[in-house]
This record gives C-alpha cells, structure tokens and sequence, in this order.
C-alpha cells in the first residue's frame, strides 16, 4: 500500500482554514473533509493559533515600540563605529609619521626587535618548569 505524499501547508491557508471555523461558523468535520485534512491536525493549527494570540494582540497596542528599539541601537552602533574611525585614523597617521621620520622600511614594520627573543625565553622558561624524571617513579 503506497503511502499518500505528506502536504504541506502556508501560513496564509492555514490562516484561512482556521477562519473557516471561527468566523464563517462552518462545523470542524465539513472543513477538513473538504481540505483532505485530519480533525487533529487541524486542532493542532488552532492550538499554535492561540498560544502565540498573546504576542501578536501586545504587538498590536504598541506600534513602532519595536521600530524605535531598533532605531536606538542603529545609533548607538554607528556611534561606536564612529569611535573606532577615529581611532584608526589617527593610529594611522601615528604610523605614517613615523614611517616618515625613518626612512629604514624595517623599523616601523612588524613587530619590534625587542620582542624577537621573548620567544626564545619562552622556550627555556618552559622547559626549566619541566619536572625533573623521578627515578623512584619507574
């Protein structure tokens, strides 16, 4: 026996099938013996329809609440941006002065000459922090 190919089913059907009942008055079985619909699955829509009722009625008493929320933190993130422009253009200038005042290109590039051994001395701290081989411990 072959199984029949799942359906699915818009927002704006369910929408309608649900009207259906609630507003036009026409009876559950009638309703999903035209749509070819279980009684369950329709009283499954009816069920999200109402839980999530609550949102969409609060949604409705206060219109661009949401908008103006956004609004106020585009703002707020254009003004950090902004911030941060200004850092880097001026850190950017720092860096073009001092490219400028020595005309070796490698003393202002990468990283300084100082932290060059700081790898190295890294190295042998760790290996002094190695624990010593216990010979009791074999």
């Amino acid at each position: 026996m072959a199984r029949k190919k799942r359906r699915s089913f818009t927002a704006a059907q369910k929408a309608r099938i649900l009207r259906r009942h609630h507003m036009d008055k026409d009876p559950v079985s009638q309703i999903c013996e035209e749509e070819d619909l279980q009684p369950s699955v329709f009283y499954y829509w009816q069920k999200q329809a109402f839980e999530n009722l609550e949102a969409v009625l609060q949604s409705r008493q206060r219109p661009g609440a949401k908008e103006k929320a956004l609004e106020a933190k585009i703002e707020k993130l254009e003004a950090r941006l902004a911030r941060k422009n200004h850092v880097i253009a001026v850190i950017s200038e720092e860096q073009v002065a001092l490219e400028r005042a020595h005309p070796d290109p490698g003393v202002c590039r990468g990283a300084p000459a100082t932290y060059a051994p700081v790898s190295l001395n890294l190295a042998s701290w760790m290996k002094s922090r190695r624990r010593p081989k216990n010979s009791l411990s074999r």
